[in-house]
């Protein structure tokens, strides 16, 4: 059980190993893409863009990174581009792929036939938002429309979404739900889907102090609990069905937290741990490993330019221990997609490094060679 009420101290220990990933090549530079696990434990990756400046350039491609080859496998294009969107397992195992572009736009792959099809489109376009399915319906919520412009000054302006969308994957009808009073815009968020089948949105610009549950049956949303500390672009996932670990993120004042807290389900309380990570990160992956340990990788810190990492930390939260690995990212990276392996081990892909260089790089993080 986590021992998170009784931490008083946090023990930090710093590992200089850089021999603890593999180093592999992905068919397409990628950042702002998509990862996910399929049910054959091969890893899906799909979209983002192979260029962020003078203009953002979006593309359709995929590809499969095959765990018994430890390659990566080109696939069919995807019927039009994809950058911030969301994938979605389906119970069948074929996976949706939800806007993510300038266009309303959803289409599904086919695990079987290793293929994508385009599907009805929702009714509003939108990127960086967050998705989960609940029964025969996707829940899309948050984000924004991109505003394209043929100037290398500005080229783009990122537009609040103001509504949630409902979409019956049967029917491919879907209704719009208009944000509540709780929050007038809803970016940089990260959601669950609970146990219940209700959605908790947690943080984001416009929620930053927010934990607001969607019950997907009634609609309507409530305020389940408050940050201790207010939180944009942080990490979320469950420790069990009851707490959730959150770490980081971008508080109200624009500082980049190094700070974690566990949400209680239960009492509807959020708890500040005095454990640290050794570097405040944003935008960053926190996976939860195979024996309990949690392992938190790369991201950024907010500034004027923003300070993209090379860190790697792995929390224990029951011997209060943060281990540091500060080059184990060499180069740094960030907006990229990690993957945990039916192995244990974690796969990177993709994201932009210190020097501003899209990568098609991508890292098999070795967790038996991390150690404690």
């Amino acid at each position: 059980m986590f021992r998170f009420c009784l931490v008083l101290t946090a023990f930090f220990s710093i590992h200089t190993n850089l021999a603890a990933h593999t180093s592999l090549t992905m068919n397409q530079k990628r950042v702002l893409h998509r990862s996910i696990k399929l049910i054959d434990g091969n890893v899906l990756v799909t979209g983002g863009v192979s260029m962020l400046s003078p203009f953002p350039w979006p593309h359709s491609s995929a590809e499969i990174f095959d765990v018994r080859t430890q390659k990566f496998i080109q696939l069919p294009s995807m019927n039009t581009y994809h950058a911030e969107h969301a994938l979605v397992t389906l119970d069948d195992g074929n996976i949706l792929v939800v806007s993510g572009n300038q266009q309303k736009t959803l289409e599904i792959f086919d695990v079987k036939s290793r293929s994508f099809h385009a599907l009805p489109p929702p009714q509003i376009p939108r990127a960086g938002h967050t998705a989960h399915v609940v029964g025969n319906r996707l829940f899309m919520m948050g984000g924004y429309q991109v505003k394209l412009f043929n100037n290398e000054a500005n080229p783009q302006e990122l537009i609040p979404v103001k509504h949630c969308e409902v979409y019956d994957l049967t029917s491919h009808t879907s209704q719009l739900i208009e944000y509540p009073s709780l929050f007038s815009r809803l970016t940089m968020h990260r959601s669950l889907l609970l146990p219940n089948g209700s959605i908790l949105i947690i943080g984001g610009i416009g929620n930053r102090n927010n934990i607001i549950e969607w019950n997907t049956q009634t609609l309507e949303f409530s305020l389940r609990g408050t940050l201790k500390i207010p939180r944009e672009d942080e990490a979320v996932l469950f420790l069990d069905n009851t707490h959730i670990l959150i770490s980081g993120g971008t508080n109200h004042e624009y500082k980049t937290e190094n700070t974690l807290e566990i949400f209680d389900l239960n009492t509807n309380e959020s708890t500040l741990l005095d454990m640290k990570l050794h570097e405040p990160r944003e935008d960053h992956h926190m996976i939860k490993l195979h024996d309990g340990r949690i392992i938190l990788i790369g991201g950024e810190i907010h500034g004027e330019p923003d300070k993209i990492l090379s860190s790697v930390e792995i929390v224990d939260l029951n011997t209060h221990k943060v281990s540091f690995f500060p080059e184990l990212l060499k180069g740094g990276l960030s907006d990229h997609e990690a993957t945990l392996l039916d192995d244990g081990n974690i796969l990177v892909t993709g994201g932009e490094s210190a020097q501003g260089s899209i990568q098609s790089r991508a890292l098999i993080i070795d967790i038996n060679l991390l150690g404690y």
